[in-house]
């Protein structure tokens, strides 16, 4: 009854922390119950029951995918499951074999992080393994710093010194050194929040998004054609009267190819002399299909073009891959683009602004999954995307949410779900990178060094 009671508690901390509650606190002790279940039971046992946890967890993550591949959602939110699963029982198996009060507060969390890039490696392990969605403005800044991997690493910490605490039940000489230890990474993530958080930083460049709200349906595509275009004519045109340097329109599926000229982005960009950066799908030459991203410019002319390179998992349509970086040089300056799945790969964000994008653009289509929790699951990983880049996002989605996101993650714009609408706001051009987006993720690299450390410790402990 009580490892029941632990599966549960473990359960119900994870389901709180994330959304729609996004409930913070929780993840700090979400892995307190099952880490103890782990120091007491078997290695069966914890597999069981850490893969139970997981079947509930990232189901409650994850059901969205069931939406366009059941069979996909069942290999993700089933292979992740048993990740969680061996990952509490080799945490287990070490727990139990040790008596270091050192070991036992920091192997879970560096063991997390190690396996976790391991699976990353693994194309949906991609969307999984992040709990940094949870948290908010103040501690996502330090992300600028070490990515995501080291907001991770820190809520672990803080679960492995309760874990100890619980199971010990009193807190010694060692405890209160760590929970010091802890509270100074705190207060320093806190001071450093407050200095970015409290910098103004200048907007004064004009953009406007188009969410037309339109049906993705192949057949209506086809006979509303001139509906369509209206639609985003009568939206484009709204949104002059705020004088838009730059006109963006979500990733949509036109009727016909937009790379031939004239069409009616070229002709509304001609028209209004703005250019228009509008996301759609096109046939290459051997006829597979391709996400591109298309630039015309205000003269009406498709003044640049980017075919995605990273393409949704478990997702099999034949779609071709890109070739080249997504940076198109713009009115306004040097445009990063991530088209749809592109934004949840940090790596891909990151080289965009190594190679001199001054913001950056996200095209993307969630409309196939309605009310569910993938539109804001996919829209808070732009704002993990705009901290480790320092850079303005530009995000535009044809059923919403569109935002524009500025360099700290704050959403300065939004739109509602399944609601045509325009929005109008300012960015900026940003220059140079931080830590993070220069060295890439380096938490992963200082979890497996400090597994070494670790195990070279306890080795010595049981030879004493």
């Amino acid at each position: 009854m009580k490892k029941i009671l632990y599966i549960l508690l473990s359960i119900f901390f994870l389901a709180l922390s994330v959304h729609p509650l996004n409930w913070a606190f929780f993840i700090f002790i979400a892995f307190v119950p099952l880490l103890l279940l782990a120091r007491e039971s078997s290695f069966l046992v914890t597999l069981l029951s850490g893969t139970f946890a997981g079947l509930a967890y990232f189901g409650l993550l994850f059901y969205w995918i069931g939406i366009y591949t059941p069979p996909g959602a069942a290999l993700m939110i089933g292979g992740l499951a048993v990740y969680f699963g061996f990952y509490l029982a080799l945490t287990g198996f070490f727990l139990k074999r040790s008596s270091d009060i050192w070991f036992d507060w920091i192997f879970p969390g560096v063991l997390w992080i190690a396996l976790k890039w391991l699976v990353s490696f693994w194309k949906p392990g991609f969307l999984a393994l992040h709990i940094a969605d949870s948290f908010g403005a103040d501690l996502r800044q330090s992300i600028y710093l070490v990515g995501e991997n080291g907001l991770v690493l820190f809520a672990l910490l803080v679960n492995g010194w309760v874990f100890n605490f619980v199971r010990v039940k009193k807190a010694g000489r060692e405890h209160m050194i760590q929970l010091l230890v802890l509270a100074m990474i705190l207060l320093g993530m806190n001071a450093f929040a407050r200095s970015r958080l409290g910098e103004k930083i200048p907007a004064d460049i004009p953009v406007a998004i188009i969410q037309p709200d339109l049906t993705y349906d192949t057949e209506w595509r086809k006979n509303h054609y001139e509906e369509i275009k209206t639609v985003y004519a009568d939206l484009t045109r709204r949104v002059m009267i705020s004088k838009p340097r730059l006109i963006v329109w979500p990733q949509y599926a036109f009727p016909e190819d937009l790379r031939v000229t004239p069409n009616p982005a070229s002709r509304l960009a001609a028209e209004l002399k703005t250019p228009i950066l509008l996301g759609t799908y096109v046939k290459a030459a051997d006829g597979a299909p391709l996400n591109e991203a298309l630039y015309f410019d205000a003269a009406g002319k498709l003044a640049g073009e980017y075919a995605a390179t990273f393409l949704p998992p478990l997702r099999f349509t034949g779609q071709k891959k890109g070739t080249t970086l997504g940076l198109i040089d713009t009115a306004i300056g040097r445009a990063g683009i991530l088209l749809c799945f592109e934004d949840t790969h940090p790596d891909l964000a990151r080289e965009l602004v190594k190679r001199g994008a001054d913001y950056l653009v996200v095209l993307a289509n969630d409309q196939f999954f309605g009310l569910s929790g993938e539109p804001y699951l996919h829209a808070s990983r732009d704002v993990i995307r705009a901290i480790e880049t320092d850079r303005f996002i530009i995000r535009s989605v044809p059923t919403g949410p569109s935002q524009i996101i500025d360099p700290r993650g704050r959403v300065l714009m939004s739109t509602d779900l399944f609601k045509q609408a325009v929005l109008t706001s300012q960015i900026a051009r940003r220059e140079g990178a931080g830590p993070f987006a220069r060295t890439g993720d380096l938490i992963p690299y200082l979890a497996l060094m400090a597994l070494v450390v670790l195990f070279a410790r306890r080795r010595r402990f049981l030879l004493q």
